[in-house]
């Protein structure tokens, strides 16, 4: 065989070879904790420690209005929610919270400690829902969200918005429940 044989091998092989490498020991990409500690502290706001489900459906609207705006999602989440991250808020603790999920200074009640019976199911401290939540925020942030909503709000909210006008669709954020509703604005192209 000729050398000129060789080396069109040795290019075809060269070319194949970053397709080949076995990648299942890299790590993942980094995650943005500035990120995971917004959508942890509106969760808290919005639903509850223990409401992961409301977290999924609060990634995807900052995502959603990040690229719509071309901004980053923790700067949508300042713009979309000014007056909960300016500490105007009767959940002051939310704000608080940090990603060790260590008792929030102004928190009152149970937080470390077991809930009381009849508590809505799940962990067993508000601490432990915490602890879970952060994790699954961390997990989400790996992949785009699972819907395109812009917003949330409870029923009164979207019944408020389609009383004056407002076309939205409900959109499902995530598999698991939530108590919030998520939604997109409905063009007029689409109607």
């Amino acid at each position: 065989m000729s050398g000129r044989f060789y080396a069109l091998a040795l290019v075809a092989l060269l070319g194949l070879a970053p397709r080949c490498i076995n990648t299942s020991h890299a790590q993942p990409p980094p995650v943005d904790d500035a990120l995971v500690l917004d959508i942890v502290r509106l969760t808290a706001h919005e639903a509850g420690v223990d409401s992961p489900g409301d977290a999924d459906g609060i990634y995807a609207v900052l995502i959603t209005g990040a690229d719509e705006r071309g901004t980053t999602p923790s700067s949508f989440a300042r713009a979309h929610s000014p007056r909960f991250f300016a500490g105007h808020t009767s959940r002051r603790w939310a704000l608080e919270l940090q990603l060790d999920c260590e008792r929030p200074p102004s928190f009152r009640g149970r937080w470390a400690e077991p809930r009381a019976l009849g508590a809505r199911s799940g962990p067993a401290s508000r601490r432990d829902a915490c602890v879970a939540l952060v994790a699954h925020v961390r997990e989400a942030v790996l992949s785009r969200p699972l819907c395109d909503a812009q917003t949330w709000g409870n029923r009164r909210d979207h019944e408020r918005l389609t009383a004056r006008g407002v076309s939205y669709r409900l959109v499902t954020c995530s598999p698991l429940p939530a108590r919030n509703l998520f939604s997109r604005r409905i063009s007029r192209r689409s109607r």
